[in-house]
């Protein structure tokens, strides 16, 4: 938003793109840190009651 408001108005518009283009980065990282295949050595522990 700090960017766009900037070099131009801040309509609503440009604030959906930020939320979705912050969606989308979210997204990527997520992927990418899944692809690293890191999450297989997690061992979980459930107690018998």
């Amino acid at each position: 938003c700090w960017i766009i408001q900037t070099f131009s108005t801040l309509d609503p518009g440009d604030i959906w793109l930020a939320i979705v283009l912050g969606h989308f980065t979210r997204m990527s990282l997520s992927v990418a840190v899944f692809r690293r295949g890191a999450w297989r050595d997690i061992e979980i522990r459930v107690d018998d009651r």
